[in-house]
């Protein structure tokens, strides 16, 4: 059962050293993507928001 263990942890720290890992820009570049994704999501979401709500107030009240 140790030895089994030994070995597993062996090969984690092989495949470890296997990563890549993305540079800062990377990271900074998918940031900046979702936000500007989310960011104009939500204006779509508050424009049909709106605009359903305006057409709800004229039939109803």
């Amino acid at each position: 059962m140790i030895e089994r263990l030994r070995r597993y942890l062996k090969e984690v720290k092989l495949e470890w050293g296997k990563v890549s890992k993305p540079s800062y820009k990377d990271i900074w570049g998918s940031t900046v993507v979702v936000i500007v994704a989310v960011a104009i999501v939500a204006v779509y979401l508050w424009v049909v928001n709106f605009t359903l709500g305006k057409i709800i107030q004229l039939l109803f009240f």
